[in-house]
């Protein structure tokens, strides 16, 4: 199966690698490193990965894989890449995401009645493109497959590997790749972390969700409208 895989400008650099590093090790997947334009991509920590196929590359794939990160909103901008985006989707098996990477989704009208997840934090903007927001570190209706946020991308990985290919070769890579979290704290999600620690986050993202809200919905908009 031909997999593609977004990469962008302040991308999150766990929502990519923990993936890949999964699919890279299952033999029936021939994958596709894509971005908006081919060279050199700076994620939002400031590493640096190389991209050698723009989107205009890829004619075509069975799997469509979109990241998240801060360069999101970037991409919510841009309503050609977000048009090519949905055509791509439109004819993909599986249409994925990780973290943020479902509002890009959303905005192309890929999870229109859809039980998805996202980033917790975003997670209320899925409506706005008619989404249904459901509670998962990894949703799967029908075709459509999201995970939660930047950590969560290697289990929707693992889930997508024992979809598409079988429960055993998703249980042999995990094992391959020692994926047994035994985190410190009780502390990965609103639901259980302390309550102030939540309203911390919550308060430093204030401006960050008020900005994709917008640029959600006015990307959603755009694409929405007839093509003169």
């Amino acid at each position: 199966m031909r997999l593609a895989m977004m990469i962008f400008p302040n991308v999150t650099m766990q929502d990519f690698i923990g993936p890949y590093e999964v699919f890279s090790r299952v033999d029936k997947f021939t994958i596709d490193v894509f971005s908006p334009k081919s060279g050199e991509i700076k994620t939002d920590t400031g590493l640096t990965f190389k991209s050698s196929q723009n989107i205009d590359d890829v004619k075509g794939c069975d799997i469509l894989f979109i990241p998240g990160g801060s360069g999101v909103n970037q991409l919510l901008e841009d309503s050609s890449l977000l048009t090519k985006i949905a055509q791509l989707g439109m004819r993909a098996q599986f249409v994925t995401s990780v973290c943020t990477g479902a509002l890009v989704l959303a905005a192309c009208g890929l999870l229109e009645g859809y039980r998805a997840t996202t980033h917790w934090r975003y997670a209320d903007l899925l409506p706005l493109c008619k989404a249904i927001p459901f509670e998962g570190r990894v949703v799967v209706d029908r075709n459509r497959i999201t995970g939660g946020g930047v950590t969560a991308g290697i289990d929707f990985a693992l889930h997508l590997v024992a979809a598409v290919v079988s429960e055993e070769m998703a249980r042999q890579v995990q094992l391959q790749i020692e994926y047994n979290p035994a985190p410190p704290f009780d502390s990965g999600h609103p639901t259980t972390a302390h309550t102030s620690t939540v309203d911390s986050v919550r308060k430093q993202t204030e401006t960050s969700h008020s900005r994709r809200r917008a640029l959600v919905m006015a990307a959603y908009a755009a694409l929405a409208k007839p093509q003169s």
